[in-house]
């Protein structure tokens, strides 16, 4: 098993800003998925095993060039490594670089009393620093687990682009909501897919709601635009196409509207908006926030058994998932 490569050190600021969004969203290890050249991914994950209701699961995904040059992995996984580690200890080697203006950054698997993640730091004056990472490395069973949640795929489900300004104002109600600690329901009212043509795209909405026997809390987002490609292809997600929630409704192909609701824990919905403001470069949100392309907009995935908040990354380096159940 091998692995060998140059970090590109115009990635190294972005990966610092996703761990920082990761350590703060979670209190468990990550697991850096090094997939072959073929497959061209590198995956962060964090998630519960097994899948399980009441949790979150993130998935990043980065383009392998865009992260690393001089790209070498061996292994008897079809060349893909899976490699447990805390946040922390790479936060500090890439933070290193940072501190110290690197030219050039070369990590590689290594063997020393333990699996460790080597980073080699060289700066203009030609020192080296070298930063160890104690790793995990993941054997084929758990390599196999790696994967997003199985979706309860139904006629119903959903995709709505969520603009900057909106993700902004959603997360600052879900986090007041989150404080009753009680499931958030969150409601979404769209145009059927098949009356699309006839209708606004944008007259969808999404309503969130916290009722209890202290209070009732709900907060109403309207003029959103419905995704028109399957919400599942848009994800790429991992579907069980023949699993269906028994006591969901199926749309009737000639009303105008759809509607779906989904209960999820407050506290991991306000942490996936949250992550989305940790990923953005905080110089460019001021322009995020007034723009209208969907190239910035996150989106909002909704299925029977969870949902999924997914954002892109500006700079195309790649893009976050975060699933809540």
């Amino acid at each position: 098993m091998k692995f060998k490569a140059r970090l590109r050190l115009q990635a190294v600021h972005e990966l610092v800003r996703v761990l920082q969004a990761l350590e703060k969203t979670t209190e468990r290890d990550v697991v850096l998925l090094l997939e072959n050249p073929q497959a061209g991914g590198v995956k962060l994950i964090v998630q519960q095993q097994p899948h399980a209701a009441g949790a979150l699961d993130v998935h990043v995904h980065f383009q392998q060039a865009h992260l690393f040059e001089d790209y070498r992995i061996v292994s008897k996984s079809d060349d893909t490594i899976g490699l447990s580690l805390e946040i922390g200890g790479l936060l500090r080697a890439l933070r290193s670089a940072q501190k110290h203006s690197a030219e050039l950054m070369l990590v590689k698997l290594s063997k020393k009393d333990v699996e460790v993640l080597a980073f080699d730091i060289y700066t203009a004056h030609t020192m080296a620093l070298a930063q160890d990472v104690p790793v995990r490395v993941l054997n084929a069973v758990q390599l196999s687990n790696c994967s997003a949640p199985a979706l309860q795929r139904g006629a119903d489900s959903m995709g709505l682009w969520l603009p900057p300004a909106l993700i902004r104002q959603m997360y600052f109600k879900a986090d007041k909501m989150r404080a009753l600690d009680s499931p958030i329901r969150i409601e979404c009212k769209c145009p059927n897919l098949a009356a699309m043509g006839e209708l606004d795209r944008a007259s969808s909405q999404i309503t969130l709601e916290v009722d209890n026997e202290l209070v009732n809390m709900r907060a109403t987002f309207t003029e959103l635009e419905r995704m028109r490609e399957d919400p599942v292809t848009e994800a790429q997600a991992n579907v069980n196409a023949n699993d269906t929630h028994s006591g969901e409704s199926q749309p009737n192909p000639r009303s105008a509207f759809v509607q779906r609701d989904v209960a999820v824990d407050g506290r991991y919905f306000a942490r996936a908006l949250y992550g989305y403001h940790m990923m953005m470069d905080p110089n460019r949100m001021g322009a995020a926030m007034s723009t209208t392309s969907t190239l910035l907009c996150g989106s909002l995935f909704l299925w029977s058994n969870c949902i999924m908040v997914h954002f892109p990354f500006e700079s195309k380096l790649g893009s976050a998932s975060y699933y809540v159940s």
